[in-house]
């Protein structure tokens, strides 16, 4: 899963501030979460910096039958 962040600006031009990749394949169902801080990364910009912390998880959806979602939660 890549996460992009930007800058929302209500007045010019919002403003990347970098993305991560997040595996998520690894995840099981109704399993643990990750939960880390993840670097924004700017290929077009070496001097970016920043992080953003993300919990990931698969969710069984109940009463639906054998499926499920995953639950993205960005903290900071």
């Amino acid at each position: 899963m890549t996460i992009k962040c930007w800058d929302w600006e209500e007045n010019g031009p919002h403003q990347f501030m970098g993305s991560c990749d997040v595996a998520v394949d690894t995840l099981e169902l109704d399993g643990e979460q990750i939960s880390g801080w993840f670097k924004l990364e700017d290929p077009a910009n070496q001097d970016s910096q920043g992080e953003v912390r993300v919990t990931a998880k698969w969710v069984m959806r109940p009463n639906t039958g054998p499926d499920a979602i995953l639950s993205v939660n960005i903290l900071g």
